[in-house]
């Protein structure tokens, strides 16, 4: 269908998305987080610290989950299916969600790229899960232990990743199929979509950063509205995605997105409303599928890899700036 058609399905699914986490974030206000006793796996090694990063102050690398790399090749080496693995870093489910869908995570060959593959099949429809239940996909944090595996302040999140095909209607069955973040409880939680992409009408795309403390939208991207995607985006073809959040701690935090190192959009989170939010942390969570039950197709998201970098304290501290940078839409704490 048309771009008009595309605008209406993917606004019902965010308000639909909205909803269920919502719901998850008041199940999960009376719970108490625990966190693992474990080292996170920070070994790669990678070239550089993007632009993005280092202009905040976010030069360590806290967290590489370089897909191409041997140790990807075997699930239980990084992911839990069951919670039966409590000291790896990814577990099935969704925030404040475990999903039933088989763990259709592995590392495949893309055409000479080696990457982890999120595989959602059709048959899975018949399980009789729908929305955010109906996905196949891993957080850093153990739904099954109630314990955080690893989460982060104020950073720079960056993936590479495309979906393997399109196809047409059912509208908005395609998805969404994303890396994105959630932070911890107990009121109200930060939500980072770095990517939302979608297979069906075609394929198209958005990106945000949401707060449910306070109800806002620092930005918002979308491949069917005006945008500054690069020359011939596709969603089937790899693309960087990144996301910066800063604050200074006190009077506001920033959130802005990019694709390809260009800026898609950038904005306050009026955070001062709800204080509480700036000692917030953030969870990973990369997942596919269909919320809708009814895609046409096989559903493939394929992420060569997730880099998170932040300050060199990053695990105990906010890694909060001091210094605000405005100029040219671009607005950051450093």
């Amino acid at each position: 269908m048309g771009g008009r058609a595309i605008r209406v399905f993917a606004a019902l699914h965010v308000v639909m998305r909205r909803i269920l986490l919502a719901a998850a974030a008041v199940l999960l206000a009376g719970t108490v987080t625990a966190r693992a006793q474990l080292i996170p796996f920070r070994g790669e090694q990678v070239p550089g610290v993007p632009n993005e990063a280092a202009n905040a102050g976010f030069t360590t690398l806290a967290q590489s989950w370089d897909f191409s790399k041997p140790l990807y090749a075997v699930q239980s080496n990084w992911y839990d299916c069951n919670g039966s693995l409590p000291n790896v870093l990814f577990h099935q489910g969704n925030p404040g969600v475990s999903l039933k869908n088989p763990c259709n995570v592995n590392q495949i060959n893309d055409g000479g790229v080696t990457v982890m593959d999120f595989q959602y099949l059709t048959s899975y429809e018949s399980n009789g899960f729908s929305g955010q239940f109906n996905q196949v996909g891993g957080q850093t944090y153990d739904n099954f232990n109630n314990t955080v595996s690893i989460d982060f302040p104020n950073m720079y999140i960056e993936t590479v990743a495309r979906v393997a095909r399109t196809f047409g209607a059912p509208n908005n069955s395609g998805g969404p199929n994303d890396v994105w973040t959630w932070s911890d409880p107990p009121n109200c939680a930060l939500e980072i979509d770095v990517f939302e992409l979608y297979e069906d009408q075609g394929g198209f795309a958005d990106g945000s950063t949401h707060s449910w403390c306070t109800g806002v939208d620092a930005y918002r991207w979308q491949s069917y509205t005006t945008n500054n995607l690069p020359p011939g985006w596709a969603p089937t073809d790899y693309h960087k995605y990144g996301t910066l959040l800063t604050s200074d701690g006190v009077t506001e935090q920033y959130a802005c997105g990019f694709v390809d190192d260009l800026l898609q959009g950038c904005g306050p989170l009026k955070a001062a409303r709800m204080p509480q939010v700036f000692n917030y942390r953030n969870r990973i969570i990369a997942s596919a599928g269909s919320n809708s039950t009814t895609a046409a197709a096989n559903i493939d998201l394929d992420i060569q890899y997730i880099h998170v970098y932040s300050c060199a304290n990053w695990n105990a501290q906010m890694c909060n700036g001091s210094a605000l940078f405005n100029s040219g839409g671009l607005t950051y704490w450093h």
